[in-house]
């Protein structure tokens, strides 16, 4: 995996919370730090799809995509 160095300033507090809950489950600062923004990555991908799922003309797009896949596939 390729990484990036970045430097960022955070509370005390919370980098002490941080560090206290990497040392309980025996994992880098690094490790919890990732894992907290995947699941924010993930989050904030959910509430996009969820939005998208009630909006009329995504769906009239999908459909209309799924339409064109399926004649795609018959042409196959």
């Amino acid at each position: 995996m390729n990484t990036v160095t970045f430097t960022s300033t955070i509370s005390p507090a919370l980098i002490s919370w941080i560090d206290a809950e990497a040392k309980r489950e025996k994992r880098t600062r690094r490790d919890m730090l990732e894992e907290a923004l995947i699941a924010f990555k993930r989050a904030k991908m959910r509430e996009g799809f969820a939005r998208a799922a009630g909006d009329a003309d995504i769906i009239d797009t999908a459909e209309l995509g799924m339409d064109e896949y399926s004649r795609m596939l018959r042409r196959l």
